[in-house]
C-alpha cells in the first residue's frame, strides 16, 4: 500500500482558511459582548431614571411640596429639597418602609 501524501500547498490553503474562519468567529463573539455591555448600561441608566422619578414623587405627596422644589444631585448622590439635603439612600429606605403611600399611590 502506498502512503497518501498531502500536498504542502493544500496544508497552507487549509490552514489559512481555518484562521480566516476562527477570525471571523472571534468578531463576532466580540461584537455581541460590546452590544449586550451597551444594552446593561442603558437598562441600568433607565431603572435609575424611573427610580428617581419614583422617589421625587414620593417626596412631593408624603412633603407637600412641589415636584420641581426636589432637586436630585447626581454628583453627591442625594436630593435637595428647601435647602435640605437627602442622601438617595435614606430616601429609598423610608419609600421602602412607606407602606400606606405604597397602598394608596401604587409602587
Amino acid at each position: 500500500m502506498r502512503k497518501k501524501i498531502i500536498p504542502k500547498n493544500s496544508l497552507i490553503k487549509l490552514s489559512a482558511l481555518l484562521l480566516v474562519f476562527s477570525l471571523i468567529i472571534s468578531a463576532c463573539t466580540k461584537e455581541e459582548t460590546v452590544k449586550n455591555d451597551k444594552e446593561q448600561t442603558k437598562s441600568i441608566k433607565t431603572d435609575t431614571a424611573v427610580r428617581n422619578e419614583k422617589l421625587v414623587k414620593f417626596l412631593s405627596i408624603s412633603l407637600g411640596v412641589g415636584k420641581d422644589e426636589i432637586i436630585y444631585n447626581k454628583i453627591n448622590d442625594e436630593f435637595l429639597i428647601r435647602d435640605q439635603k437627602y442622601s438617595r439612600k435614606s430616601i429609598e429606605t423610608i419609600y421602602a418602609d412607606a407602606n400606606v403611600y405604597q397602598s394608596k399611590y401604587g409602587e
